[in-house]
């Protein structure tokens, strides 16, 4: 049934056909606003992703050589850590350090004159003691006896030395200060998941 009004105009049938073009045009544009402009949004996001995955795969070999490397290099600090562990003991062990310095004099041919146990510093990290000695012997017994010091088990430096030249003798009057390193586990805050 059409509607015409007396000019032969159709008025309603135009208003509804207006009608229904304004709701197509205003539904495509909220498919495009709302909908497709996201998706492009997305899928541009995406091959931005899918470019990057596909450069680290070109790379994986190269990446993969890396890790492998660094792995390596962790677990040799790992065990060069261990290992040094192992040489610092828990506590300062007077006794037994006098012990093996005597030993060492001995079997080089020094003569200890005086072992004093000097200042016992703690750090954050560890705890270090002094120990200083005189004593007597040649040249040659001297640097045996610095070498079998620094082999010991445990970890020594040397803080201070003096050898002097005795004219008279052959022998060699020296002084040397050691210093002790110990109390790495008291102090490890590795365990506490914090940083040595």
């Amino acid at each position: 049934m059409k509607y015409i009004d007396k000019d032969g105009e159709q008025p309603v049938g135009l208003a509804l056909h207006a009608a229904g073009v304004a709701t197509l045009v205003l539904v495509v544009a909220t498919y495009h606003f709302f909908v497709y402009q996201r998706l492009e949004i997305r899928r541009q996001s995406d091959s931005q992703r899918i470019e990057q995955l596909t450069a680290l795969l070109s790379d994986s070999a190269a990446v993969q050589r890396e890790n492998r490397d660094l792995r390596q290099e962790f677990n040799s600090l790992e065990a060069s850590i261990a290992a040094i562990r192992e040489r610092l003991p828990h506590e300062l062990r007077r006794e037994e350090f006098t012990g093996e310095l005597n030993r060492v004099a001995q079997e080089v041919g020094l003569h200890v004159l005086e072992l004093r146990w000097g200042a016992t510093e703690v750090t954050p990290s560890y705890t270090q003691a002094e120990v200083q000695l005189e004593c007597d012997g040649s040249y040659a017994s001297v640097c045996r006896f610095l070498d079998e010091v620094s082999q010991l088990t445990r970890i020594t430096d040397i803080a201070q030395l003096q050898l002097e030249a005795d004219t008279e003798s052959r022998n060699h009057p020296f002084q040397v200060t050691f210093v002790l390193y110990y109390g790495v586990d008291s102090h490890d805050s590795d365990k506490n998941e914090g940083v040595l």
